[in-house]
């Protein structure tokens, strides 16, 4: 009895490592292309189809790369919990895109620039996109999971002060610093939200 009670906690506890060193990188990834993408053509789209278009489309490419980025790392662990995970990483994306266009577009309309918007505004919208993301992983979660709105808990806290992390603490020098530590509080939180929801056993198929 305590050899498999022993053998199963190692099991979880590399599962978690896991899921962790794949989310960082994989969110990590995600922000830095995303960011790479806006450098390069943020210009001449915003010429094309004016401020307001450009920051909704900012939003979308962010809210799409925290969720693909993350539901990427994740698959390599969802693969083997639930059925159909490849509906992960594309559920995880295109709620992020959704919502960052929506939530983004809306503070441009309303406030200009958003760095111009109030930082408890854009604390919201960060929540509210992490939130967005959970949501899409929640309707995975329900027929499987014991307690699946915690995934929403979960990556609402988790892209909510991650993306504050790294938009805060960024500065010339420390970007990487900023990416690791916001990608590294994501890992955490949506973590948890996934252990804490106790997906069922056997319901992979």
């Amino acid at each position: 009895m305590n050899t498999t009670t022993s053998s199963v906690d190692r099991s979880t506890l590399r599962r978690w490592v896991l899921w962790i060193v794949l989310s960082v990188i994989g969110l990590a990834i995600g922000m830095v292309v995303g960011l790479q993408i806006l450098w390069t053509a943020g210009e001449s789209v915003e010429a094309a189809i004016g401020q307001i278009g450009v920051l909704t489309l900012a939003g979308a490419i962010i809210g799409a790369s925290v969720g693909l980025g993350l539901g990427l790392g994740q698959w390599a662990v969802m693969r083997s919990l639930i059925a159909r995970a490849w509906r992960w990483p594309l559920m995880s994306g295109g709620c992020g895109l959704v919502a960052g266009a929506a939530l983004v577009g809306l503070v441009a309309l309303l406030s200009g620039a958003p760095e111009d918007a109030p930082p408890l505004l854009m604390a919201a919208i960060f929540i509210l996109i992490g939130a967005s993301i959970g949501l899409g992983q929640w309707l995975l979660l329900r027929g499987v999971a014991d307690h699946p709105a915690r995934a929403i808990i979960g990556t609402a806290l988790g892209v909510g002060l991650g993306l504050m992390a790294m938009f805060g603490l960024g500065g010339e020098g420390r970007e990487w610093v900023s990416l690791t530590a916001g990608a590294l509080i994501a890992a955490v939180a949506t973590g948890w939200g996934i252990a804490s929801s106790a997906i069922r056993q056997n319901v992979r198929r």
